[in-house]
């Protein structure tokens, strides 16, 4: 995020972030496998997460970086229709609309 979105961000939520009623985290998924599939002669066993932290303006300094939890889901691969109705979802939605309007 940009040095201004998070200073303005930070400024609207001052007060709520000072009396502790609000707390300054953030969720990133990251879909890491895509049409990954396990055989029962090559199964996964373990997977390695690596965050780094890339500084785009160098005369800014990278702040600190705090995990708090994390998680690994596996779970069955989508079809493409679940897909796409996954990713696009508002663009499907007004399609249909226009077409059934």
């Amino acid at each position: 995020e940009s040095l201004w979105i998070s200073t303005i961000r930070k400024s609207i939520c001052l007060v709520p972030l000072l009396i502790g009623a609000a707390h300054e985290t953030r969720t990133v998924v990251i879909p890491s496998f895509r049409h990954f599939k396990e055989s029962s002669s090559m199964p996964l066993r373990y997977a390695t997460v690596s965050l780094v932290m890339q500084v785009k303006d160098k005369r800014r300094k990278p702040e600190p970086l705090e995990v708090i939890s994390g998680e690994i889901r596996i779970g069955n691969e989508l079809t493409d229709f679940q897909f796409l109705l996954r990713e696009w979802f508002f663009t499907c939605y007004a399609i249909g609309v226009l077409i059934l309007s």
